[in-house]
């Protein structure tokens, strides 16, 4: 009996360590105005591309506070943080090798991800 228990409470932390490491996604959470939710509650947290490698922005009770999209390569292609009192948004722009260039030399070599930003902006804003 002793080992049923064991093996219940065993299963049961499992399944509640999986449920916690959910990812949310842009197609989990809506906008509205500025903020975004996930089951119409202000969202704090992590919310990914679909394809959960493209890109994700992290929330606090419902304001954007980063963004940070990738090359294909999984290194990091831009990442844009935003002041929590100004609401004034910084942003670095990396090559494929890490290497940080300027927004004209990422505009010029990385339009897809510029596009992918802009398509995810829009299924954001649905």
């Amino acid at each position: 009996m002793m080992k049923y228990l064991k093996f219940s409470i065993l299963s049961l932390l499992i399944l509640a360590a999986v449920a916690c490491g959910k990812k949310i996604h842009i197609s989990d959470v809506t906008m509205s105005g500025d903020k975004t939710y996930y089951h119409s509650q202000a969202y704090t947290g992590t919310v990914w591309t679909d394809d959960e490698q493209s890109g994700k922005f992290e929330t606090d009770k419902g304001m954007l506070t980063s963004l940070t999209f990738y090359h294909r390569n999984n290194q990091k292609a831009i990442e844009m943080t935003i002041d929590p009192k100004t609401k004034t948004p910084t942003s670095k722009m990396w090559d494929d090798k890490g290497k940080e260039i300027s927004i004209m030399q990422f505009q010029q070599q990385y339009m897809d991800i510029l596009v992918k930003m802009a398509m995810t902006q829009k299924q954001i804003a649905k």
